[in-house]
């Protein structure tokens, strides 16, 4: 396996990074506008609406001036200008502008407090849908990051079974040349592997020994008929587990190698947005995937010969835009 699940989710979350930030950048700008446009009428509403009861005010001290002076010219004329009945009509001029006003002020406070009332709930308003708008854009990124890392994980888990599959092949035919040289008289005995799967976090690899008739755990990097470690067929700088080739009982390559020193080291596959590419190599309908170096070229596995094939001028005028 070339990456695990959560390592290709990583790198599709990586890609989308600007894109959701991009996208949740947008709804803190829409948000943030509606609320400054809100405030700045509020505002607006709330000087109108003190300037409005402002006449108020001032029609209610007027009348009070009005009608002490209309008290203190009758009593002028009727020489009560220090009565007691002159006291208790000036009293009354005082309180009934007391009271006015009274109902004013509760009036005008009632009205800036449903103004600043109306203000909260619409900007409580506007913060949840803020929420919900990102949710749902979190959401969408992290199922199309999902997508992304279940088809590319799936295509590794697809190329690893065939390779699993051409090992078995191959113990299959170390078996028949065990039964023919036994027919020869010569009884060395000869095992059979069997793929049980992956051991642990290391990728180690389970086999099943019908020799023995015990499960073996096996390093990824080791073919279990011959002990041979693949990483000897390349320099100590490129000594990785994911990088060169199994050797089988003849010799021969037997597994495809993750890299090539010669192009930088281990491939990545090759994409064309966030779709891997494949390419029929024998148009007989198997399609091969493309493989980039890290020189930038593309190279196709020769599952046949066990050869990489340089294809790089014939895939660069077919996917123009291919990575």
């Amino acid at each position: 396996m070339t990456k695990t699940f959560k390592e290709y989710k990583a790198d599709a979350d990586k890609q989308n990074a600007e894109l959701k930030k991009n996208d949740l950048g947008s709804i803190d700008n829409s948000a943030d506008a509606a609320i400054k446009l809100a405030e700045d009428t509020y505002k607006k509403a709330e000087a109108n609406t003190i300037a409005d009861y402002a006449s108020d005010y001032e029609r209610n001290a007027v009348q009070k001036l009005i009608n002490e002076k209309k008290i203190a010219e009758t009593n002028a004329n009727l020489g009560l200008t220090d009565s007691g009945l002159n006291r208790t009509q000036q009293t009354a001029v005082q309180l009934s502008y007391a009271n006015q006003k009274g109902k004013l002020d509760l009036a005008r406070q009632q009205a800036l407090d449903k103004l600043s009332s109306d203000l909260a709930s619409y900007v409580t308003s506007i913060n949840n849908q803020r929420e919900a708008d990102k949710l749902s854009v979190n959401q969408f990124y992290d199922q199309q990051s999902n997508t992304i890392a279940t088809e590319l994980y799936n295509t590794d888990v697809e190329d690893a079974r065939k390779r699993w599959e051409t090992e078995y092949n191959a113990g299959v035919e170390l078996n028949k040349a065990a039964i023919e040289a036994s027919a020869k008289g010569n009884t060395t005995p000869q095992k059979i592997y069997w793929f049980r799967g992956v051991a642990d976090e290391n990728d180690n690899y389970l086999y099943y020994n019908t020799e023995t008739g015990k499960t073996e755990e096996v390093p990824p990097y080791m073919n279990p008929y011959t002990s041979n470690d693949n990483r000897i067929a390349y320099s100590a700088e490129y000594n990785d587990k994911n990088i060169g080739f199994f050797q089988l009982a003849d010799g021969t390559p037997g597994y495809q190698p993750r890299g090539l020193v010669s192009e930088g080291g281990k491939f990545s596959k090759a994409t064309v947005g966030n779709t891997v590419v494949k390419y029929d190599l024998y148009d007989n309908g198997k399609e091969n995937t493309i493989w980039k170096s890290k020189t930038g070229k593309f190279f196709i596995w020769d599952d046949i010969n066990n050869v990489y094939l340089d294809y790089t001028e014939e895939i660069k005028a077919i996917y123009p835009n291919i990575n």
